[in-house]
This record gives C-alpha cells, structure tokens and sequence, in this order.
C-alpha cells in the first residue's frame, strides 16, 4: 500500500498519508467525492482501482430443482403429499386420498411461495412438517435462506480427492454423516489415493497385494506385516508357476 510520495506523486495524484492505524489512509481534500459523508459524491477517478463485484459462482453450479420428496399425510389420512424446492420457489402437492366412490372427482391442491413469502408462512411451516417432519422443514426453511450444503452436491471423484486430505480422525467422523460420505470413505479408490500420499513409492507388489486385500487394509498394514505378506504372495505365485510349468511338461 502506498503511503508517501514516490513516481505516482508526479502524475498529478494526490499524496496520501499514515493516520492512526497502518490501514487507515486519508486523502487531501481535493477528493471529496470519494468519501461517505459527501452529499455529492463524484466520479472516482481513473487511476483508482475497480472494486471486483461478487458472483456467486458456487450457487450459479446449482441444479433447478434443490429438494424433493413425497409422503403419505398422518393417520388417519390417506391424501398423498409432494415437496419440491427449486431456485427460486417453494411447491406443494396434494392428492386427496378417498375411500368413497367420488374421490376421482377430487383434483389435486398446489402451493407455490417465493422464499420469502414461505418464510413467513406459518402454517406451511406447520403442514410441512406434520407430513415431512421438522428436520425437513429445517432442511427447506436453510434452502430458502441460501444455506446450501455445496459438499454434498460435488462429483464423487472431486470429494474423494479432498476427503484424502483429511485426517483419519475426521474421515471417521464424515463416514457418520450420510450414507454417500459412508459409502466414499470406505470405498478403495479414496484408500488407493491416500497410500500414494503417505507413501513415496507404491511398487508394484503392493498394488498387487492390494487387489487381494484391499487398499484400506494395506493402509493400516505395518511395514513388517506388509513385506511378509509381499514375501509370501511372491512366493505363492512363484510356486503356481513352476506347477504350471510342470503341467505343460
């Protein structure tokens, strides 16, 4: 940041200088325009740098349709009820579900609500989660409030190259939260990235080895019981091909 006078003093542009904190700057009084308190602010001079507007690149990755789901209504009804989230609005569906002969004549019921209008919505709150229940509608009432769970949303084999970054302590800890992160965290392709990472080289017995028992297992093999079971799967297969041999003889 600059502070003094020095090659920029000379084109004309004003001299700043150090108040207070290190952070804190002010120009000479030539560039009100630049300030909150001016009534009339002017243009920013050319020399200033643009400030860089925020996009929300992550959000614009979004599907349309965040959420969905269906369920029966509680007892004892029987009307059949779907939820659908998209980008922009909140939705609603009713079948009224009927044991008498004129239930074809029921047509089904919609809801549609911006986000702002459901979050004020009470007793769609109310209906949401007396079908749904109330982690749903936490679930929904997050959604429309812009709390997405980008991790969630990313491509298996971008998820599986950080969690090999994590600790062994917190893979254990995301194995726990869904069912995806159960079946990632277990899977041999993460385990398989993360024995590259802590290891220098990966020959190729251990590749071998790992295809018998998986790359999980060789993870957590010490270095002992990892060259003995080398040894001995050499020596297995050493053995089967002189019994090949023998047999063609």
């Amino acid at each position: 940041m600059w502070f003094g006078p020095g090659p920029l003093e000379d084109k004309g542009m004003p001299r700043a200088r150090k108040i207070g904190s290190p952070l804190a700057l002010k120009l000479e009084s030539d560039l009100p325009g630049l300030w909150p308190h001016d009534p009339n602010p002017s243009p920013a001079p050319s020399w200033l740098p643009r400030r860089r507007r925020w996009r929300p690149k992550m959000a614009s990755l979004l599907p349309e349709t965040l959420f969905e789901a269906g369920g029966q209504g509680p007892a004892p009804s029987k009307d059949y009820y779907q939820l659908q989230i998209t980008r922009s609005q909140v939705s609603l569906r009713w079948w009224r579900i009927s044991l008498r002969n004129d239930y074809r004549l029921n047509k089904p019921g919609v809801t549609k609500e911006g986000y702002e209008d459901f979050l004020d919505d009470v007793n769609l709150h109310v209906q949401i989660a007396l079908v749904f229940g109330s982690k749903v509608l936490q679930y929904v009432i997050n959604l429309c409030k812009g709390k997405y769970d980008f991790l969630e949303r990313l491509s298996d084999p971008l998820l599986l190259r950080i969690i090999s970054y994590l600790d062994l302590e917190d893979i254990a800890r995301l194995s726990q939260t869904s069912h995806r992160f159960q079946k990632l965290c277990t899977s041999d392709k993460l385990w398989e990235q993360i024995v590259a990472l802590t290891c220098d080289t990966v020959t190729q017995d251990m590749k071998s080895l790992a295809k018998d028992i998986g790359w999980r297992q060789l993870y957590f093999t010490n270095k002992l019981q990892l060259q003995r079971q080398i040894r001995k799967r050499r020596q297995k297969h050493d053995g089967d091909d002189k019994q090949e041999m023998a047999v063609e003889i």
